[in-house]
């Protein structure tokens, strides 16, 4: 076989070759072989994604004392805070407050909100601080747990309470 025959026959098998790795003429990209997942390499955590909550404190008038907080979401989270996004406070898993989003400065806001609890419950409480996503639908827990106090305030309005919020994994 002279070198021409040969240069032709390696060529067809390379074009032959080729096409088949890559899906044919029709243009998709097929890869036969899955891709290397490396243990030490960090991978893109996936987190649980949650409907609105929609909280509501259950039955407000059978609690006698209150305390308010005004908040700001973190740093890593207040670009992306949205109006239907929601934020609510806990002690013992019962919702005890519901906050309101209010715009304090061209794009600045801060959440408002009045806590409810019982006089037995003063300094004895920790808060729980929760939440809700729209844009993400991702739910956050609030790592910072203050205590309830009767007719006390939680952050001003010239320097709310920051939040220290982790996306809830479960």
């Amino acid at each position: 076989m002279n070198l021409f025959k040969l240069y032709i026959l390696l060529t067809g098998l390379a074009i032959t070759l080729a096409s088949c790795c890559t899906g044919g003429d029709d243009g998709d990209s097929v890869s036969t072989n899955p891709p290397v997942i490396k243990p030490d390499e960090p991978q893109e955590p996936t987190y649980p994604t949650y409907d609105a909550p929609h909280w509501s404190v259950s039955n407000p008038d059978v609690y006698e004392c209150s305390m308010t907080a005004i908040l700001i979401l973190p740093d890593t989270i207040v670009g992306s805070q949205q109006p239907n996004d929601e934020l609510a406070i806990f002690m013992n898993d019962e919702c005890r407050g519901v906050a309101e989003r209010i715009e304090v400065s061209p794009a600045k806001y801060v959440w408002m909100v009045m806590i409810k609890g019982n006089t037995n419950e003063s300094k004895l409480q920790k808060l729980k601080i929760r939440y809700w996503s729209s844009i993400y639908k991702y739910m956050y827990d609030s790592d910072n747990k203050p205590l309830f106090e009767t007719d006390s305030r939680l952050g001003e309005i010239d320097a709310p309470y920051t939040l220290d919020l982790k996306i809830k994994e479960n």
